[in-house]
């Protein structure tokens, strides 16, 4: 395939056939489509959103479009960095802050290493059926058990934490071994 979109067998590989590698553009127009039935439901604008609800966005397009363009043509380690940077500071930007101590400036550190250990794990994981898509879903419910607990973060964030892990779900039935979808 001229764009390189599906992964193929080798000797390191368990998959005996090729398979679609684009299941993270599915996640992301999944929770997309959730947003907007959520904004409907509450009769909410469907396309007007709010600067912080604007910047996860772009944040998350970008990340998308660094791992498209990983997928297509393989980044390097200081390219993968630069798109998971330029993301995490436009969700920074948002105000989505872990508050963990009473300085920002040590919560903000605290986050970009948090999101770069998060996003990079993933990575590195996502190459096993089911495994990245099985400790993403294990993450939103401990963040969505942990807000409840502990205000880390704004509670508008649960929404979003809960679409995403309803997207996970419904990625983690076609990704479990033996997977019919990267």
């Amino acid at each position: 395939s001229y764009l390189n979109l599906y992964d193929y067998p080798n000797e390191r590989k368990i998959h005996r056939e090729k398979i679609l590698k684009v299941g993270g553009i599915g996640v992301i127009f999944s929770c997309l489509f959730m947003i907007g039935i959520y904004r409907l439901m509450f009769d909410e604008l469907l396309f007007e959103m709010t600067i912080p609800e604007s910047q996860i966005f772009f944040s998350t397009i970008f990340l998308v479009i660094g791992g498209l363009i990983d997928d297509l043509v393989s980044l390097n380690a200081h390219q993968k960095l630069f798109f998971q940077l330029t993301a995490i500071f436009i969700i920074i930007k948002s105000g989505f802050i872990l508050s963990l101590t009473t300085n920002p400036y040590i919560d903000i550190i605290i986050t970009i290493i948090f999101f770069i250990i998060v996003i990079n794990s993933m990575n590195l994981i996502d190459g096993i059926d089911g495994l990245s898509s099985g400790i993403f879903i294990l993450f939103c419910l401990t963040m969505l058990m942990a807000l409840r607990i502990l205000p880390i973060i704004h509670p508008q964030y649960f929404i979003l934490i809960s679409i995403f892990l309803g997207s996970m779900i419904a990625f983690f039935i076609i990704n479990y071994p033996p997977a019919k979808i990267f």
